[in-house]
């Protein structure tokens, strides 16, 4: 899957249909610019429900993780609390690296 999303721009979603043939099928939604603050986001990847979770590539205060519903065209926000309210630790590099469906063990924590 690979994607070009720009918010307020009709953008692409192009998904493999045949690995070996090279076949792609394109998805053109519309994201609001309205809903969507930032202007650098990419896919992170699906939910099982279907949706397409979004997420800016740097840090920012708010960060926001926004899961996309093509088939209700919906779109909700989820504001990250703790990524961007340490930025000057962060020297230039600021990247973020998201994960859908990562669980982390809670025994390895404690």
């Amino acid at each position: 899957m690979c994607s070009d999303f720009r918010p307020g721009l009709t953008s692409g979603l192009r998904n493999s249909k045949d690995v070996e043939k090279q076949e792609w099928s394109k998805y053109v939604y519309t994201l609001p610019e309205s809903q969507v603050p930032v202007y650098n986001v990419f896919v992170v990847g699906m939910t099982a429900t279907g949706e397409i979770v979004l997420s800016a590539k740097q840090t920012s205060r708010p960060f926001y993780v926004f899961y996309y519903n093509p088939e209700k065209n919906t779109l909700q926000s989820v504001e990250i609390r703790g990524v961007g309210e340490h930025q000057e630790a962060f020297d230039s590099d600021r990247r973020v690296y998201a994960f859908v469906d990562y669980v982390v063990d809670s025994k390895f924590i404690t």
